[in-house]
């Protein structure tokens, strides 16, 4: 899988993605940003197993809260970015991998991680990396993604809303960011 057309841009006009980076925060509509953190900082805990699709800003921040994350990048660039910024951070308790095939060749054996999140933004990729973090997660774990795939499908499985950031504008739907509670 290749980098978006966007991505790519991206990294041409901010050398090093350093802009966001520096951030050491999730990605969240600067509408909603402080509700989403302190969101974050109540169920981040330092015996939360973590697992992100997309990694970032989002990785800084959140490995400092928690035992161990996991996360997930497919664009060569960007892992290398964020690789510099966990080793100059000196955080040990990140995995971070690099596959420019996920989420295709991730597969979760057991339910492993009590937190989810997709920060992936493309359509195919962003429907597989949600429903393989669904099968990742322990019961009653938390999972976060944007837009609004696959709520139908959560809300027949019994997953229950636990937050919103944003409104349903329809796809895409960059403003909104919701948290699902697997069932126990």
């Amino acid at each position: 899988m290749k980098a978006p057309r966007k991505m790519n841009a991206y990294h041409i006009r901010i050398p090093k993605g350093t802009e966001i980076i520096l951030k050491k925060e999730p990605w969240v509509n600067e509408k909603y940003r402080m509700d989403y953190l302190s969101f974050l900082d109540e169920i981040l805990t330092l015996d939360s197993e973590v697992i992100e699709f997309g990694s970032g800003g989002s990785s800084l921040y959140i490995a400092k809260k928690v035992k161990h994350l996991t996360t997930l990048e497919y664009d060569s660039v960007w892992h290398e970015i964020v690789q510099e910024e966990i080793a100059k951070e000196g955080i040990t308790n990140i995995t971070l991998h690099f596959d420019p095939d996920y989420p295709k060749n991730f597969h979760c054996e057991k339910a492993c991680f009590d937190i989810a999140i997709n920060d992936i933004w493309h359509g195919d990729a962003r429907v597989r990396t949600i429903e393989r973090a669904m099968n990742c997660l322990r019961p009653g774990g938390c999972l976060i993604f944007h837009n609004h795939v696959f709520i139908e499908r959560l809300e027949k499985e019994d997953w229950v809303r636990v937050k919103d950031w944003g409104e349903e504008q329809g796809l895409p739907t960059i403003n909104w960011k919701t948290a699902w509670r697997k069932p126990a």
